[in-house]
């Protein structure tokens, strides 16, 4: 075992005892940090349904961080036995605390109608209190949300404006995004140079679709908007996603 190894173990360890003795004296917080050495295995052996019951102890206490994590896990039914309706209800009580984390998954809720019937206008409502503390995955996903007037009427130019919000905080989905803009001339001017910009960040974080837009488009390709156009249909007819989307939204 490396020296470096041994201290982050040490360490760990040393944390995991801290979180215990503090979470048996009813620390919420410490509960929460034990939930999550549990969960992780850090400082310890990893143990779902034991992250469970910590998490389940801070939550209860009013700890939102525990209240978004718990919800989690009963959506995925990790460490607890799968229940929308209970991962819902610790959302909405973290969500209404402020916890952006929660407020985003909120929403997310809403928009895939996995927990909660499908409702757009709802998860716009949640979407907009996370960018509200400037959260870059929510200002993302209201500009897909205003890319496909889902919610909202469609606005391609707010969509951009979102997207460029995220991307300027590095959120590698939002960087891709608005390179698609940029390709398509959705809510901003085409401009092909700027579009490979923008693909190029978000590539450069390990992001598939971009590294497949990049792909298609080549850095040999002519700076021709139309033939730019054409390559993005060729990604969609390939199966990219990303590309069929924005593509319908062109319509």
């Amino acid at each position: 075992m490396s020296d470096t190894k041994h201290i982050q173990d040490e360490s760990k360890l040393k944390a995991f005892e801290e979180a215990l003795k503090k979470a048996f004296q009813n620390d919420a917080e410490a509960q929460y940090e034990l939930g999550n050495c549990y969960f992780y295995g850090e400082g310890v052996g990893q143990d779902e349904e034991e992250a469970v019951k910590w998490y389940e102890k801070s939550a209860t206490q009013g700890n939102a961080k525990a209240q978004d994590v718990l919800a989690y896990c009963y959506y995925k039914g990790q460490g607890v036995a799968r229940d929308n309706k209970k991962a819902m209800a610790w959302w909405k009580k973290s969500a209404a605390q402020g916890y952006v984390n929660a407020q985003l998954n909120l929403g997310n809720s809403y928009t895939r109608g996995d927990c909660v019937k499908r409702n757009y206008k709802q998860a716009v409502i949640w979407y907009e209190r996370a960018v509200a503390q400037g959260y870059a995955a929510a200002q993302s996903t209201l500009g897909t949300m205003y890319i496909f007037g889902e919610g909202v009427d469609k606005d391609c130019k707010k969509a951009a404006e979102w997207f460029e919000k995220a991307a300027a905080q590095g959120y590698a989905e939002a960087e891709h995004n608005l390179g698609l803009c940029y390709l398509n001339g959705d809510g901003v001017a085409r401009d092909f140079e700027t579009a490979k910009e923008w693909l190029r960040k978000a590539a450069a974080q390990g992001y598939e679709n971009a590294k497949k837009v990049l792909k298609e488009l080549g850095e040999e390709a002519e700076q021709d908007f139309e033939e730019a156009l054409n390559l993005l249909k060729s990604a969609a007819s390939k199966g990219h996603e990303g590309a069929k989307k924005l593509l319908e939204a062109l319509d």
